[in-house]
């Protein structure tokens, strides 16, 4: 009986100390992640000229639409090839994924969620 609580005991404090080496990213998702970014990122210069082109003045929104999409090409690109290299390498703990820190979802044809749209009508 004695041996048995030992070893429920040891389980218990084995699954507690393991728990900090759980990370909220595992290194599939970010591979997986990087490897569509890096491939999809073109998608955004058509994402944000079609935003732009719902703008009040369509002319206007276009060209931003054209500057914005190109940025943001470079930058999903750009974040996509680190994350598909540093794959192994996990993110902190609480740290899912860095797009939300650059006001961008995880993948380009996703749409731009509303507390961090650039239309200046949403709120």
């Amino acid at each position: 009986m004695r041996m048995r609580q030992v070893m429920i005991a040891a389980v218990m404090v084995m699954a507690i100390s393991f728990t900090p080496l759980a990370h909220a990213q595992d290194p599939i998702n970010k591979a997986g992640r990087g490897a569509v970014n890096l491939l999809t990122g073109w998608l955004e210069i058509f994402k944000q000229v079609h935003m732009g082109k719902q703008d009040p003045n369509p002319f206007q929104g276009l060209g931003m639409g054209l500057v914005r999409g190109t940025s943001l090409t470079v930058i999903r690109t750009g974040t996509g090839a680190y994350e598909l290299l540093t794959f192994p390498v996990a993110y902190p703990n609480g740290f899912a994924s860095p797009y939300p820190g650059m006001e961008l979802p995880d993948y380009a044809w996703q749409p731009v969620p509303r507390a961090i749209s650039h239309d200046p009508g949403v709120e």
